[in-house]
């Protein structure tokens, strides 16, 4: 229970790592006002690459559908990656923005698994 807490815990940071900051500047608001930046970790459920949106069950059995867009930075290994290199089973770390009700993912960090 405690390694799996740790690699929980240690993924979280490397999420929060390849976010450039906590927070993010809306265009429809002034510049007063920001966005708060969200953390969730899971397994990729499924995608949909033509409405650019992936499922991701969390480890406390939430079920988040988020949606990438242009701006969404996709990494694997430390590299750039496209959303279809993302496959059902992934686990992955999602830093994302509420707007409108709606999940929009900013950076999505898809785990390696160690053999």
């Amino acid at each position: 229970m405690r390694k799996g807490f740790v690699k929980v815990v240690l993924f979280a940071v490397a999420v929060l790592g390849l976010v450039s900051s906590v927070y993010a500047t809306s265009p429809k608001k002034s510049d007063s006002v920001k966005e708060m930046i969200n953390i969730a970790t899971g397994k990729v459920t499924a995608y949909n690459l033509t409405a650019s949106t992936i499922t991701v069950l969390s480890e406390t059995n939430v079920t988040y559908v988020f949606q990438i867009n242009n701006e969404t930075k996709i990494v694997k290994a430390r590299k750039d990656v496209k959303m279809k290199d993302i496959k059902i089973g992934n686990e992955v770390g999602v830093a994302y923005l509420i707007k409108d009700n709606k999940y929009i993912a900013k950076t999505i960090t898809i785990q390696i698994r160690k053999k």
